[in-house]
């Protein structure tokens, strides 16, 4: 799992209380913003600093950030909060209202409750949980930059239990995520937040065409795949088809008859000798010719009924295929797992979605979800019965409807079988390498499809892409493509350093932040992108840690200090031999050395590489007091101190910020490489690092300083030669808007 999630959870427990406690303040009675409010709390949190809670710094640049924009946009949010003017009627929204302030269940709520809960939305830190990454960064870039749509979405959530949006093919509604939620969210969730982004979620699957659902894939509608009910409609109507083509060729041989015998009767009368035997031959052949009539007409009825029975299977099948999508939709599950084994939330994760039966119901708390075999069956067979009145009306076959109506109890009985569900599962398993069920499947989720159906796009986003072969390569990607934007949209950067551009990974949604800093200088210089990050990046990183050398009882603190983070206390006896200096390289190697030689296996490289990032330089307080000067009251009483401590110490009383410039001028920390983006994940963000292990520059993840962290060699593959999956930036800031929203509207420039 991610190194210091417990961190990250304590954190977003004390960010889900100080949300609360700022909507409490910032709302009056009714629970409506309060300008005076809002603007002198915004003033003092400036003014204060930090977040005086050790270690919870990592997030208070996100609060400030929301003080602002909600001090900026108060007239915005004010009349959408007006909106909130009742208790919703769901007992679901009510639960994540009473969740949402800590009210016991069943306690009573009020419109201002509401509103108070929905405020507390805007200032939640919103971090991934579980495989939703393809959601998360798009509902972190709404919360960001159109706040009032956030509202505006879980407004229609609490009082219609549904996030809808109008496209091409008509409203796609996606229900308010419930599934899971009460038994699962944890303290560390913010209830509403949480079920906003997991709704999201539905949007990443949608699809236009009833063809692209797991479920048509599972029911086989094609007359090819045998054991489908594609198969066993065509099958069935086939054999009614062949019984009446009998009747057919009965009737055309009994007509062939009496032609013959009417022809027969005609040449008897023209050579009648009598009156008589004329008016008799004439009766005969007046019935012989009303028979043919009669066998005619019920000759061409048969013909008839072939005819229309022969398109009968064309017209079921085109017609299910527009009704299942509107009586079917799978929807977004957040805690569905297909893998036993734990994963850590960096490493791929799939996504779970799950089939949901509507029932022809526009309501969504009638929506049935499906989680098991024989509700799978039962809605099957509900829907045929549901569906028959439309079917027979729509094809206009009177003598059909029975036919129809012995057809669906056939097939209610086939869905029914063990043939069947064999079939489906078997079919729902052949599309694609994951595991997958006729009602529940696993995908990875696309942040695109999402983004089209949440933004009403009708055309897939702008995005560059690109397959690099090496940290360098992605990085120069990064800032080239930032060089070519137009300035009109890069100047969404410069006026908010936290304004996000969507971005994804082989694997992982997330989201560049161009406005940062030592980023922004890297897409603004004029010269090769190649020699910037080479001068301000790797070649500060080489000579900083190719000059870190090492007294011996300075190596033996670095090891210590090494075993105790990694929880090797009972090993601390054990010791190797450090000459009198020690050069960084060589101290690597002897603790790699002595590791292996006692079998000290969570000594590997990652943390090494974590652990000297975050400890360098190391000082001694015997002769190094006239570099650390201001700092060194805020010190523990040892002789040798590493940068990390360093720094925990000083920023206990010192806003960080300010703390890490004044280090970084007094060339107290290691070079900070450069932050581009953020991960989702509780605490991390990108950065790009010289790893002094490897001598290269590498793609970490890093807390929002770049001052501790871990490289991301999982990721490695996909930034190697031979590497065949891209890296993908969402280009067009434009178009994270709704249609009819200019440029000023949408990035607020």
């Amino acid at each position: 799992m991610v190194k210091n999630l417990d961190l990250g959870k304590q954190a977003l427990i004390f960010f889900r209380l100080k949300a609360l406690d700022i909507a409490t303040f910032i709302t009056n009675k009714q629970g409506l913003l309060d300008e005076k409010k809002v603007a002198s709390f915004a003033t003092d949190f400036a003014l204060n600093g930090s977040i005086p809670i050790e270690h919870l710094f990592f997030f208070d640049t996100f609060i400030k950030e929301r003080l602002k924009s909600v001090k900026k946009k108060h007239q915005e949010i004010s009349s959408i909060l007006l909106k909130f003017n009742s208790v919703p009627l769901s007992s679901a929204s009510t639960n994540k209202i009473r969740q949402t302030l800590f009210m016991d269940q069943g306690a009573k709520i009020t419109a201002s409750d509401v509103r108070r809960a929905v405020v507390s939305m805007l200032f939640m830190p919103l971090r991934q949980n579980v495989g939703s990454c393809f959601a998360t960064a798009p509902a972190i870039l709404v919360q960001k930059i159109l706040p009032a749509q956030m509202l505006m979405d879980i407004h229609e959530m609490l009082y219609k239990g549904r996030l809808s949006r109008n496209c091409v093919s008509g409203t796609f509604t996606a229900p308010m995520c419930n599934f899971g939620l009460e038994e699962k969210i944890c303290a560390e969730h913010h209830p509403l937040l949480r079920a906003w982004e997991y709704t999201l979620a539905t949007f990443s699957d949608f699809k236009h065409e009833f063809y692209r659902y797991n479920l048509y894939n599972s029911l086989g509608l094609s007359y090819e795949e045998e054991g489908g009910l594609g198969h066993f409609i065509y099958k069935w109507l086939q054999e009614i088809f062949q019984k009446q083509q009998k009747k057919i060729d009965s009737f055309s041989e009994e007509v062939g008859e009496v032609r013959a015998k009417i022809d027969m009767m005609q040449a008897l009368l023209s050579q009648a000798d009598s009156s008589d035997k004329a008016r008799r031959l004439l009766k005969q052949l007046e019935a012989y010719l009303q028979q043919k009539t009669f066998l005619e007409h019920e000759e061409g009825k048969k013909i008839a009924y072939e005819r229309k029975l022969s398109t009968l299977y064309i017209y079921l099948k085109d017609q299910y295929l527009h009704l299942f999508k509107n009586y079917f939709q799978e929807v977004y599950h957040p805690y569905l797992s297909f893998k036993k084994e734990e994963k850590a939330i960096y490493e791929d994760s799939l996504a779970g979605f799950m089939l949901l039966y509507k029932g022809g119901s526009m309501e969504p708390s009638l929506w049935t979800l499906i989680d098991k075999e024989q509700e799978f069956t039962k809605c099957l067979k509900d829907f045929l019965l549901a569906t028959l009145p439309v079917v027979k009306n729509g094809y206009a076959w009177e003598e059909g409807e029975a036919v129809m109506d012995r057809l669906i109890v056939e097939l209610s009985f086939y869905i029914e079988s063990k043939a069947f569900m064999a079939f489906a599962k078997k079919r729902a398993q052949e599309e694609g390498p994951f595991e997958k069920l006729p009602w529940v499947y696993c995908s990875g989720g696309s942040m695109q499809s999402l983004l089209m159906a949440y933004f009403n796009k009708e055309e897939e986003l702008a995005h560059e892409k690109r397959v690099v072969e090496s940290p360098l390569l992605l990085l120069t990607f990064f800032i080239d493509t930032l060089k070519e934007m137009p300035p009109l949209q890069t100047k969404a950067f410069e006026k908010d350093s936290a304004f996000p551009m969507l971005a994804s990974s082989p694997t992982h949604a997330f989201s560049l932040l161009p406005g940062l800093e030592k980023f922004r200088q890297g897409w603004e210089d004029g010269g090769l992108t190649y020699t910037w990050i080479r001068d301000e990046i790797i070649t500060p990183g080489e000579k900083f840690y190719q000059s870190q050398k090492f007294s011996k009882e300075e190596s033996l603190f670095l090891l210590e200090e090494l075993m105790k983070k990694l929880g090797l206390e009972k090993a601390k006896h054990l010791k190797p031999l450090f000459p009198p200096i020690v050069p960084l390289l060589l101290w690597t190697e002897i603790v790699f050395a002595f590791a292996q030689q006692n079998k000290l296996h969570s000594i590997t490289k990652l943390e090494v590489a974590s652990f000297l990032k975050s400890s360098l330089p190391l000082f001694d307080i015997e002769q190094d007091q006239h570099k650390l000067q201001r700092p060194l009251k805020f010190l523990p009483s040892t002789r040798f101190i590493r940068a990390e401590t360093l720094f925990r110490s000083a920023c206990s009383s010192l806003e960080r910020e300010k703390m890490v410039g004044f280090l970084e001028s007094k060339e107290l920390l290691a070079p900070p490489g450069i932050i581009v983006g953020d991960t989702n994940w509780p605490l991390w963000f990108f950065s790009f690092l010289y790893n002094p292990l490897s001598g290269r520059l590498e793609l970490w993840r890093t807390d929002n300083l770049g001052l501790f962290g871990y490289p991301m060699e999982d990721w490695n593959m996909y930034m190697a030669p031979g590497s065949t999956a891209p890296w993908i930036l969402y280009v067009d800031i434009r178009q994270y808007s709704f249609p009819g929203m200019g440029i000023g509207e949408a990035i607020k420039v």
